[in-house]
């Protein structure tokens, strides 16, 4: 749908759908109490609740609130006050999401803006404030959040899904439970097309699709208590000094062994933390807040490290955190290679240079001399060629192999012969020869909302 929003994010019926995402829009401890209405311009295809009771809508989302009540560590609160009535002179207008600083709940879709096959849609507009910055992400203070849920959709209550009364239809308080957590500032814990591979990630309340006649989403799960605590609660991860690209969480820690490691811990509530334990991916453990480590093997090390600290909301709190693969440390390549003959004097050069350590080789050269002088007859820049020598005669081939680290080479001699229709002979060759020279070849080192409902 087209909107002047800067975060639509919406739950949709199926077609078939990470750890929590945020939206980075976030309200503030000076926004609580937060306060929200629910439009009174109701859809009467909605589940109508026994007399005497509260329109069941409400009741689903005051439900949908108090379900995140259960990230006990996560401090924000909201009031409801009374429903939104637009008036414009002497006409009462059903006006749907807009900018205009009111937290509103519609159960209508009263601008007919949600297409078939999506259930609801969050709409959350930005201040010009920063909230805070974590991990290397600015997050903004949030101006107004808009839920829209689509009336044309057959609803069912939590409890007629629980005693089996349900022919497709779709829980609300399970809905409404979703868009609230957009509402407080959560993306989609997978999104569609995501590889999700973690049970925590595909139950969470927050996964993009959910299946009718299902109230599993009217609760939240670890995943999401994690999101929305890394938002409202203590919350702790960190940085270190010798990134690619200080401040941007998607690089990597770089070094060349042996190296150290210098890294900080990073939260909006720094007081509050007490100890770390750190995992260096090594086999080795430090226990300060700000921890520095040494490797000295080469090797992609994946660090995680868990804080404790304590809040006067939950009392003594853990949080941990792993950066996958996050740590490079590159050694000098370790070069080898053998060959095959293909046919005539074409011989197939084979490159078995060690690149278990992804990310330390960014250049490749083959120098060819001979036959019988020192003369260079050829320079190939790829990882497996195949040549075809002018002569016969004794060809010393050399491979040099370059990384941050350096330069590894290692030579074998061929002895060439015009032999068609035979394999002949391979030989190996390992070592490293020194600081040979090397043409760069700068690509190298590649060797290595909305949601849906399933039936």
């Amino acid at each position: 749908m087209t909107r002047n929003l800067t975060v639509a994010l919406a739950l949709a019926l199926p077609l078939t759908a990470l750890a929590f995402e945020h939206s980075q829009i976030v309200w503030t401890p000076n926004d609580m109490p937060l306060d929200y209405s629910i439009s009174n311009w109701v859809e009467d295809s909605l589940p109508v609740a026994p007399e005497g009771e509260d329109p069941y809508e409400r009741q689903a989302v005051i439900a949908g609130h108090a379900a995140w009540r259960d990230a006990e560590c996560a401090e924000f609160e909201v009031v409801e006050v009374p429903g939104v009535v637009d008036v414009i002179g002497d006409e009462t207008l059903n006006t749907g999401a807009q900018r205009d600083g009111l937290n509103k709940v519609f159960f209508d879709d009263p601008a007919g803006a949600l297409p078939g096959g999506v259930l609801g849609v969050s709409s959350t507009w930005p201040s010009s404030e920063q909230a805070f910055e974590q991990d290397g992400k600015i997050y903004i203070r949030a101006y107004d959040s808009d839920i829209v849920f689509n009336n044309d959709v057959d609803w069912a209550t939590d409890e007629d899904i629980d005693a089996g009364v349900c022919s497709g239809e779709v829980s609300l308080q399970a809905v409404a439970t979703h868009e609230i957590g957009h509402f407080w500032g959560l993306s989609h814990s997978c999104e569609e097309g995501d590889p999700c591979n973690d049970q925590d990630w595909l139950e969470a309340t927050m996964f993009w699709t959910a299946s009718s006649c299902d109230t599993s989403s009217s609760t939240i799960n670890a995943d999401d208590i994690a999101g929305i605590t890394a938002l409202y609660g203590p919350f702790a991860t960190f940085t270190c000094s010798n990134e690619l690209s200080p401040g941007d969480p998607d690089t990597l820690a770089f070094g060349i062994v042996p190296f150290e490691l210098k890294c900080v811990m990073q939260s909006k509530d720094r007081q509050q933390v007490q100890s770390a334990t750190w995992y260096w991916g090594d086999g080795e453990v430090s226990t300060e807040i700000d921890a520095s480590h040494e490797y000295t093997e080469p090797g992609n090390y994946s660090i995680n490290v868990c804080f404790v600290g304590e809040n006067e909301a939950c009392g003594e709190w853990q949080y941990c955190y792993t950066k996958t693969g996050y740590v490079r440390a590159c050694g000098v390549p370790e070069a080898e290679f053998t060959f095959d003959h293909i046919d005539g004097t074409t011989y197939q050069l084979l490159n078995n240079t060690d690149v278990s350590v992804y990310g330390c080789i960014f250049d490749i050269q083959w120098d060819i001399f001979g036959p019988d002088s020192n003369d260079k007859v050829a320079e190939i820049q790829a990882w497996e060629p195949r040549y075809t020598f002018e002569e016969e005669g004794e060809y010393r081939v050399v491979l040099n192999v370059g990384g941050p680290a350096g330069t590894g080479a290692a030579e074998l001699t061929i002895d060439v012969k015009n032999r068609r229709g035979e394999g002949y002979g391979a030989c190996n060759s390992a070592g490293a020869l020194g600081g040979l020279g090397l043409a760069l070849l700068p690509a190298l080192g590649a060797l290595g909302l909305r949601r849906r409902r399933r039936r």
